[in-house]
């Protein structure tokens, strides 16, 4: 994110510009009963931060993952704009200053808990653009998700120390050779998603570069937004 950039609110237009790209890609809003079944089921405990339930969600699934979007945009205003006469066009339905908040896209496993978080897209002037790129790089990264070249079975996300994402597969005594698999994060994207992806990238190593230069060492968002964490399986 360039230092320069200017953060800007996000207005019920806004917000409903958001809402029907996000249908548009076949994601559904998250409700709070729907999060407070998954959370007593698997005993998720909340991470050491602020979490906000009134925060408008959507989630979409494939192949075993489940793209959660959160959009910091909150519900009771949102609803409140949906019953009010025209004129609420212009209504602000974020409650924390642009400058505090983002809106997150993150790849989760089927008890919901955080496997990827993909870069944050702050509340600048592109904000609702940015979040439904990164929904839909997301969304293709699990609806293509490759299988094992050795063993034909889906791979899994995994993290290198360095924190780096990739595709794995460990399933040694399936393989032939005995060894685990690997591809790049970047497998089985479309042409146009894989261009946004490494132009995204490129820019994201630029202001890496820029910060790094003035002393600040930016942290990956896995490590800016932590994750729930499941306790128990009920199956």
């Amino acid at each position: 994110m360039s230092a320069v950039a200017e953060f800007v609110p996000v207005t019920f237009k806004k917000f409903l510009e958001l809402e029907a790209g996000m249908k548009s890609m076949g994601f559904v809003e998250i409700y709070p009963r729907e999060m407070a079944v998954i959370i007593k089921a698997y005993g998720l405990q909340p991470p050491p931060r602020e979490t906000r339930c009134g925060e408008i969600g959507y989630r979409c699934s494939f192949h075993g993952y489940i793209v959660k979007v959160w959009t910091s945009c909150m519900r009771d205003v949102v609803e409140q704009c949906r019953r009010s006469a025209p004129g609420t066009a212009d209504q602000i339905v974020v409650s924390r200053p642009a400058e505090e908040d983002c809106g997150w896209v993150l790849i989760a496993d089927f008890r919901g808990a955080a496997q990827y978080f993909a870069r944050p897209a702050f509340r600048t002037r592109n904000f609702v653009k940015t979040l439904l790129r990164r929904a839909w790089i997301t969304q293709r990264r699990i609806k293509d998700r490759p299988l094992c070249p050795a063993c034909g079975k889906f791979m899994e996300i995994c993290t290198r120390k360095s924190g780096a994402t990739f595709w794995g597969c460990y399933r040694r005594t399936l393989h032939p050779d005995g060894f685990a698999t690997r591809e790049d994060w970047d497998c089985g994207l479309p042409p146009k998603a894989l261009a946004i992806a490494k132009a995204w990238r490129r820019e994201f190593s630029r202001y890496l570069r820029e910060a790094r230069k003035k002393g600040r060492n930016p942290r990956r968002a896995s490590e800016v937004r932590n994750a729930w964490k499941a306790t128990r399986d009920p199956h």
